[in-house]
């Protein structure tokens, strides 16, 4: 892609067409969700909780604003007298030097970009040592494996924007693991001392996740057998991958072949081609997967999966999160998760409560509206300028795209 094609757009192109009548017409959810029948909301919850370890750009501008009108029929404006929806500009890249970048626009990254597991220790030294106990190489937990809790009731850990159930879920799991990982590393090496077996454990627990991503979570999302067989072959290498089945492939082979595609990326060397390591804007937008998640979540217990427990999803957010897992097991929360569907990845499918968010400064804030708004802000191309940039010839109506009218 053509650097000149990554351009953040003008002011008018912001709103052409609005970024709240899209959401309104095209993403609000109509009756009943629409359910994948082949996932269950594990599936959901696990990409935020990766999208954490990746990228976040940070607060956004608070002083700097973009106004989205709302039209005479939206019903924002009946209700709230609301005639526009104010969003924050994002924050401009204070490191970027415009003689030296060859891109028209950069953005930061407030976490590490490396698939490190930063949502579980953090990114900066002062939040790593504020997790950790200091001894055997150990997070700090409270008794009963739970997380411990900050001044507002939310749960500590690396990373705690966008805080409800299903991340404290997962980073309470692999806090575990890591401590896990700490008492079989004590055992094998009872002359490490506690800074080593730490930093060992995280890279072990960094490598689990990967690998669940790679070859368990990416593959189930996006069912087909070219894509299972590819993200195999990048964990395991292509002759791994091609002469061994599931169960007798290693992720080190006994014997290593010194090749990233023959034998897989782990434990072999990585040739950049000269370039830092960075996330290009378009990244950030494949994983906006909001139409995942349901309105509600029925939470059931191993012992008694018939009865259901209803709780609105928004109820789960930030000190909401620990008033669950207050009175429910973490086993029946993992349970429950794995039983429930989540939502198709198509039109009509946007969450409505994520429609219809409240924050300081908006009575209803709609996330739909903003997704969009997001990748026209950040110079992502838009559909048939990224279908010239790939090759392909753009289409000249909706019904080159789809049949569905």
């Amino acid at each position: 892609v053509n650097d000149d094609a990554a351009r953040p757009e003008s002011p008018d192109e912001l709103m052409t067409p609005n970024p709240r009548e899209i959401s309104r017409v095209l993403l609000t959810r109509t009756g009943t969700m629409k359910e994948v029948p082949f996932l269950n909301l594990l599936a959901a919850s696990w990409i935020q909780f990766q999208n954490h370890d990746w990228v976040n750009h940070g607060e956004v501008l608070f002083n700097d604003i973009i106004e989205i009108p709302l039209a005479e029929d939206d019903p924002a404006r009946a209700r709230y007298w609301q005639t526009k929806m104010f969003v924050g500009k994002t924050q401009p890249d204070p490191t970027r030097r415009a003689a030296d970048e060859h891109t028209p626009v950069t953005y930061i990254n407030e976490v590490t970009h490396w698939w490190d597991g930063s949502q579980i220790y953090g990114s900066d030294q002062a939040t790593v040592d504020r997790l950790r106990s200091g001894v055997d190489g150990k997070l700090r937990l409270n008794e009963d494996g739970t997380l411990p809790l900050d001044e507002k009731g939310v749960e500590e850990t690396g990373f705690v924007r966008n805080w409800w159930i299903g991340l404290s879920m997962w980073h309470t799991l692999f806090a575990r693991e890591h401590n896990a990982i700490c008492d079989r590393l004590k055992v094998a090496y009872p002359h490490w001392d506690d800074t080593r077996l730490f930093n060992v454990a995280r890279l072990i627990n960094a490598a689990v996740m990967a690998k669940i991503h790679s070859v368990e979570w990416t593959p189930a999302i996006l069912p087909n057998h070219g894509l299972s067989d590819g993200m195999n072959a990048n964990w395991y290498g292509l002759l791994t991958n091609f002469f061994r089945t599931n169960r007798d492939r290693k992720t080190l082979a006994p014997v290593n072949i010194r090749n990233p595609e023959m034998g897989g990326v782990v434990g072999n060397p990585i040739n950049a081609h000269g370039e830092p390591y960075g996330l290009t804007e378009e990244f950030v937008e494949v994983y906006r997967l909001h139409s995942l998640l349901p309105e509600a979540l029925h939470l059931r217990r191993v012992d008694d999966p018939e009865g259901a427990e209803t709780v609105a999803l928004p109820k789960t957010r930030q000190a909401g999160s620990h008033k669950l897992t207050d009175r429910m097991a973490m086993g029946d929360l993992f349970f429950s998760f794995g039983t429930q569907l989540p939502g198709q990845l198509v039109l009509n499918n946007f969450p409505k409560f994520m429609q219809e968010m409240s924050i300081p400064g908006n009575p209803v804030f709609d996330m739909g509206a903003v997704d969009i708004l997001r990748a026209r802000e950040r110079g992502i191309p838009r559909y048939n300028e990224f279908r010239r940039q790939l090759g392909l010839n753009p289409i000249r109506s909706f019904e080159d795209l789809t049949p569905d009218q």
